[in-house]
C-alpha cells in the first residue's frame, strides 16, 4: 500500500511539473496588430546628454504612436517641500494632446527609470507617518492638477510596487498602496493601473488594487550573479496564458506596460560606451524582441527605449530608430 501512494505522488507531482512547464516554456504564439505605446522618461533622456524636449518632439512627430506613458517624477515636481513645479510635466502633456496621444500618467514614489524610487531629498529621512503624508499630499496635487486634461486615459499608481527592486526601494506598504489608490478613485473617475513584473510577479494583487493590469515583457536581460546577458527562457505564450488566467480570475484588462526595445547592460545604458550598447542588442535581436512581443498576443504594449533609440540615431546608427518606425507607423 505505501509503494503505491509513493507511486500516485510522484505520478502526481510529475504531472504538476509538466504542465507547470508547459506553460512557462511551451509555445510560439501567433502573431497580433499591437497597438504600440510608448513610456517617455526626460530624466533618462537627459542622462544620455540629450536635449530631452527635442527627443520628446521628434518622437511625437515621426511614429504614429497613439499612447504614452509619462511620469509625475516627485523629486522633479516637488524638489521643495510644498512648492509644486509642474512646468516640464505640463508641457509633454500638452504636446500629447496636440498630436491626440492617450496619456498614462504614473504617480508615486517608485517611477520608471533606475534608481526606481524617485524621492525628494528633503523626504528621504522623515518619519513614516510624515512621509506616508507627504506622498499622498504629492499626488493629491498632481491628480488635481490633471484630471481636467482630456488627453488623461489612465492614472497608473506606483509603478511595479510589489517587485522588490532598485536602490532604496522596498515592496510597499498595502496599507499605504491602498490610501494611494483609494485617493486616485476619490479624486477622479478614470481607471488606475497597477503594474507587475511580467516574469516573476504573482499579479494577484496588482489585480485587487487595479481596474487594470499592467506586466513587463522581458526578453534579454542582464544577470549580474554570472556577469553576462541571457534569454529568458518564458515563451511569447507563457504571457499569453499569464493575462488570460488574471483577466478570467480576476476580469481586469492586462496590458504589457514595459515592453523591452532597448539594451540590458551591467549599468544602466547612458554609462556603457557606444560600441558596447550596439554589441548588447545587434539589431536583429532588437528586431526579434518586436516579433517576440507581437506572438504575446497583448494588445496593447508601451515599448521600453525609445530615448535609446533616438541616442543611437545621433550617434550615427539609426537602424533601430528606423526600424521600430517601420513597424509602429504600419497600423
Amino acid at each position: 500500500m505505501k509503494e503505491i501512494n509513493k507511486k500516485l505522488i510522484i505520478l502526481i507531482v510529475a504531472v504538476v511539473l509538466f504542465f507547470v512547464f508547459y506553460f512557462l516554456f511551451v509555445g510560439g504564439g501567433e502573431k497580433v496588430d499591437v497597438e504600440f505605446g510608448f513610456t517617455f522618461s526626460q530624466k533618462y533622456a537627459s542622462e544620455f546628454g540629450l536635449d530631452w524636449r527635442k527627443v520628446y518632439q521628434e518622437i511625437l512627430r515621426e511614429f504614429n504612436f497613439k499612447r504614452v506613458r509619462l511620469i509625475a517624477y516627485w523629486d522633479l515636481i516637488e524638489s521643495e517641500n510644498n512648492n509644486f513645479n509642474f512646468e516640464d510635466l505640463d508641457w509633454q502633456i500638452k504636446k500629447a494632446q496636440e498630436k491626440g496621444i492617450k496619456v498614462l500618467l504614473d504617480v508615486g514614489k517608485k517611477a520608471p527609470r533606475w534608481p526606481e524610487c524617485h524621492i525628494p531629498k528633503w523626504a528621504e529621512n522623515l518619519k513614516e507617518d510624515d512621509f506616508e503624508r507627504e506622498l499622498l499630499d504629492y499626488i493629491e496635487n498632481v491628480v488635481l492638477r490633471y484630471k481636467s486634461y482630456s488627453n488623461i486615459e489612465y492614472w497608473q499608481v506606483e509603478n511595479e510596487p510589489f517587485f522588490s527592486f532598485g536602490e532604496k526601494c522596498k515592496t510597499s506598504n498595502l496599507g499605504v498602496l491602498k490610501k494611494e489608490v483609494e485617493l486616485v478613485r476619490k479624486l477622479d473617475v478614470r481607471k488606475i493601473v497597477i503594474t507587475d513584473s511580467g516574469e516573476f510577479g504573482t499579479t494577484i494583487l496588482p489585480a485587487y488594487f487595479a481596474d487594470i493590469v499592467g506586466i513587463t515583457i522581458y526578453k534579454d536581460v542582464f544577470v549580474k550573479e554570472v556577469n553576462k546577458s541571457i534569454d529568458y527562457p518564458f515563451s511569447p505564450e507563457f504571457y499569453f496564458r499569464k493575462a488570460k488566467v488574471i483577466e478570467s480570475l480576476s476580469n481586469k484588462k492586462v496590458i504589457g506596460i514595459e515592453t523591452q526595445a532597448e539594451a540590458w547592460g551591467d549599468k544602466p545604458l547612458p554609462y556603457l560606451s557606444f560600441e558596447k550598447q550596439r554589441e548588447l542588442m545587434p539589431l536583429d535581436k532588437f528586431k526579434y524582441l518586436f516579433d517576440f512581443a507581437h506572438k504575446t498576443g497583448i494588445q496593447i504594449q508601451y515599448l521600453w527605449g525609445v530615448e535609446w533609440w533616438y541616442f543611437m540615431k545621433e550617434k550615427g546608427d539609426s537602424s533601430y530608430w528606423n526600424y521600430s518606425k517601420s513597424i509602429i507607423n504600419k497600423y
